[in-house]
């Protein structure tokens, strides 16, 4: 993106400063000095991308042949390693994810497991106790397991 920028504009530009105080020491005439701010110009490129804009690409390789090459080459090294390091975020999460639920699985089986064995040998109010805290712990894991998601993808989204 290439844009001019105007007479008013520059004189806008804090960082431009010293250049308008040079041209007010060299040129004392008022009229002068806008005669040359009329002529200044300011060309701003930028480009947004993982690689410099093609005018820079053959800058660098008229200073280095190969070298624009090397940079692409670079890129895409650099690209294909991103791209691998989330395919191992992403495995490792679902990992973490399934070996979760089995543990809560076997937890909240042996918590059951013990409550009925609780329960059959006559110990009701100990068994209620050990039941309903495993439930409970269960369920307040997957709902504080669900809003951490949720905001998540908020936070991403």
């Amino acid at each position: 993106m290439t844009s001019n920028l105007s007479k008013k504009d520059i004189r806008n530009i804090p960082e431009l400063e010293h250049l308008r105080k040079a041209i007010a020491e060299e040129v004392s005439d008022p009229q002068k000095q806008e005669r040359v701010l009329t002529k200044i110009s300011a060309i701003i490129k930028s480009h947004v991308g993982p690689l410099p804009s093609p005018e820079c690409l053959q800058e660098y390789n008229s200073v280095l042949p190969g070298l624009a090459e090397r940079i692409v080459s670079m890129a895409e090294k650099q690209s294909n390693h991103r791209i691998k390091i989330e395919e191992i975020v992403i495995q490792s999460n679902v990992k973490e994810s399934r070996l979760g639920q089995t543990y809560g699985l076997l937890i909240g089986l042996a918590g059951m497991a013990v409550t009925l064995t609780l329960a059959l040998s006559g110990h009701d109010s100990v068994a209620s106790i050990i039941g309903s805290s495993t439930l409970v712990s269960l369920v307040a894991v997957f709902v504080i397991g669900r809003r951490k998601q949720q905001k998540e993808l908020e936070r991403k989204g």
